[in-house]
């Protein structure tokens, strides 16, 4: 198996958004990720859902990206539209990579 694809094989394995910007090594504000944890992964998902399939070693940047446009949707948007989107701060949602894409 190639680094790149044990890469993706990893990426199955992770458990919670923190895992993923750990492994990106993404800065992320906590706040935000405890409170639009869900839908984060969900608009990642429908993002790496449209990458084509492309190269192993650019897929992984095209992930980063795709995590990183997500998380910044929920940092650009007004307060009106977050409200929305809240969810109980106390718990974490385990969503395996595989829920949100196809390998």
């Amino acid at each position: 198996m190639s680094r790149d694809a044990e890469t993706l094989k990893y990426l199955q394995d992770l458990k919670d958004a923190e895992d993923f910007f750990e492994f990106f090594k993404i800065d992320y504000d906590k706040n935000i990720i405890n409170t639009y944890r869900l839908h984060i992964l969900k608009r990642f998902g429908s993002y790496i859902a449209k990458i084509d399939k492309i190269e192993p070693s650019d897929i992984i940047e095209e992930y980063k990206k795709a995590l990183l446009k997500a998380y910044n949707d929920f940092l650009e948007e007004d307060k009106e539209s977050k409200k929305f989107y809240h969810l109980k701060k106390e718990g974490k949602e385990f969503i395996p990579i595989n829920k949100l894409i196809k390998f």
